[in-house]
């Protein structure tokens, strides 16, 4: 950065936060929106050099910890925009007590970013490989188990078998989701505390037994796809009907709208039902992504 360079920090102006928003929707359009932070260089006349959101939320044992998420301008990046505005969510963290900072989003493995985080002292916690499935492969291998499930009457398609816009009371999704997936990606856990509303409701499928909840998956139709977000099912329903009648019903879904691809990222080993269908499905890698936060 020449000598005669100013950077600052500074809050964001209406026409910025438009900007950011037409991106990041989910950073402001909720009911406890992020804190953004613009840098502010001198040389480039009103021209965002990079922006920051902070935002805080409480972890399972209670404690208060930050979530942030960095953009820098592509042409200046490597000139110390990225490392002021780090600077400044790790202060105002540390002002508000908190005992972590997280990235919002995974890191692309063996990208810049990567580096960066590292050399500033984050720490990896997840790995996630997002593999691409064949909507009509998911069907064909999981059909013919849901058929025979069915016939032996293990559960009734009628009577288990819901969308999560059914589910009158979402505080309940939340907390199946929460006692059976533990430490949610950020992403997740900020979508599941605006009410689901960012999910697509008519096509997530849900099983339900005697009123109790006992799995679910949340999926979000995009354009010419869709991604699993999220697959829960209690403990002592994992490896049952309940797998199988959710992945059914959640591809004849996805068919019928003519989606014909499914994007599911899984946490490394640690989901191997999903794993299963992965290989089952002779599914494609697209992308290894990984998760870092900084003890304060």
């Amino acid at each position: 950065m020449p000598i005669h360079t100013m950077l600052h920090i500074r809050g964001p102006l209406p026409q910025e936060l438009k900007i950011i928003r037409r991106r990041f929707p989910q950073l402001l359009d909720t009911q406890h929106p992020a804190e953004i932070f613009i840098a502010d260089r001198s040389d480039m006349q009103g021209t965002m050099a990079g922006w920051l959101a902070l935002k805080f939320i409480m972890d399972n044992q209670g404690r208060k910890k930050a979530m942030t998420l960095i953009h820098v301008n592509q042409q200046l990046r490597r000139q110390g925009v990225g490392s002021s505005l780090l600077e400044k969510s790790i202060e105002v963290a540390k002002n508000a007590g908190a005992h972590l900072v997280t990235h919002m989003r995974p890191i692309l493995g063996g990208s810049s970013s990567e580096k960066f985080l590292q050399s500033k002292g984050f720490e990896r916690t997840l790995q996630y490989t997002t593999y691409e499935l064949k909507t009509e492969k998911v069907l064909e291998v999981v059909r013919p188990i849901y058929d025979k499930l069915l016939a032996r009457k293990k559960f009734s398609a009628e009577n288990n078998l819901y969308s999560v816009e059914n589910i009158a009371f979402k505080s309940e999704l939340n907390d199946c989701i929460a006692r059976n997936l533990g430490q949610l990606p950020n992403l997740i856990e900020e979508r599941l505390q605006s009410n689901l509303d960012s999910f697509s409701q008519a096509v997530s499928p849900v099983v339900v037994d005697k009123g109790r909840i006992l799995g679910l998956i949340l999926a979000t139709v995009n354009d010419n796809h869709a991604t699993i977000d999220a697959t829960a099912v209690e403990q002592d329903y994992r490896n049952s009907w309940v797998n199988v009648a959710l992945k059914y019903r959640l591809a004849r879904n996805l068919k019928e709208l003519g989606i014909q691809t499914v994007h599911l990222g899984t946490h490394a080993k640690l989901h191997p039902d999903s794993y299963r269908l992965v290989k089952r499905t002779d599914a494609q890698i697209l992308l290894k992504q990984r998760h870092y936060e900084l003890h304060l």
